[in-house]
């Protein structure tokens, strides 16, 4: 996969958003990351899920620290539920 489909993409936007967070620019971390959830979701999950429960966990900090506690709470719960289901 190349462009917008390819885990480097993925990464970049990674960066980019935890830069907006230490800024202080919550809503565009936010944009960037719900990005980077959808491409890591659309290039890793079949093969790496673990990539994809960082990333909604990473998500779940960045609701947390802007204490959206009901929203981090659910991811949170996600993240545990879909990890434990898929541990071998």
């Amino acid at each position: 996969m190349t462009g917008i489909n390819h885990l480097a993409y993925a990464i970049a936007l990674s960066n980019l958003s935890n830069t907006y967070w230490a800024q202080g620019w919550y809503a565009e971390a936010e944009l960037l990351h719900l990005e980077v959830k959808a491409v890591l979701a659309r290039v890793l999950v079949a093969d790496r899920p673990d990539y994809h429960y960082s990333s909604l966990y990473n998500l779940a900090c960045f609701y947390q620290r802007q204490r959206r506690y009901g929203e981090a709470d659910t991811l949170w719960h996600n993240v545990a539920l879909r990890s434990f289901t898929n541990i071998r």
